[in-house]
């Protein structure tokens, strides 16, 4: 969709989300840099890089669940602000890449900038679990804040030998492993960002036991299909 197909309302919120995230995370990486003065410290931030990525799958992941799984395109605001997207996006999949790199961003960036946010509150300087919190937060909010466009490379038939070498890896989210998703039975590997929490989530049967526990309390289960 072209950004002058969109309201204006919506292009505001998607810039407001792209330059709040990258006031705040650059505020948060500046903090950070100031208390990273020993090398124990920047040990501490490379071992909490890998929990922030994995929280940011599972993040990623319990959101596309919840919207593939329960409401409906036409219920109230709910509808039309989360769950069409997605399901939009299992009629065409390779819509994904015909979006505007403002609208693929706007909206994981939003919520990443009122994370990074909270951020603010803590100082890295003060002690080392305030620097791993920090530090493990800018991780997650980073990875979040990427999710969309992770996703994105994982639909494009070309997108760059960089990525497809991160891809290769197991770094970011492979065509392969996502093609998952796409396939019959259409109910797993949620998770868009790395893909990393898709194993043990299933294994464990986390989605299935959380549907159940929703179900029963009321929340409405998508129509078949």
């Amino acid at each position: 969709m072209t950004e002058s197909a969109r309201s204006r309302a919506t292009v505001a919120l998607d810039v407001l989300g792209l330059v709040g995230f990258s006031a705040c995370f650059g505020l948060v990486v500046f903090r950070i840099a100031g208390a990273s003065n020993s090398a124990s410290r920047i040990a501490l931030l490379l071992a909490m890089l890998p929990p922030g990525y994995l929280l940011a799958d599972l993040a990623a992941g319990a959101v596309h669940w919840f919207c593939d799984t329960f409401f409906e395109e036409e219920t109230p605001f709910v509808g039309s602000t989360f769950v069409r997207g997605f399901r939009e996006h299992h009629r065409d999949p390779a819509s994904i890449t015909r979006h505007g790199f403002l609208e693929l961003n706007g909206n994981t960036c939003l919520a990443a900038a009122a994370a990074c946010a909270t951020l603010l509150a803590v100082d890295p300087a003060q002690g080392w679990l305030s620097y791993a919190l920090t530090t493990g937060g800018a991780a997650l909010c980073a990875a979040g804040a990427s999710t969309n466009q992770l996703h994105r490379w994982a639909h494009d038939a070309s997108p760059g030998r960089f990525v497809r070498a991160l891809q290769r890896l197991g770094l970011i989210l492979s065509p392969q492993h996502h093609a998952v998703h796409h396939a019959p039975p259409f109910n797993g590997h949620y998770c868009v960002t790395s893909g990393w929490m898709n194993g043990v989530l299933e294994r464990v049967g986390v989605w299935r036991g959380a549907e159940r526990l929703l179900v029963g309390i009321g929340v409405p289960k998508a129509r078949a299909g």
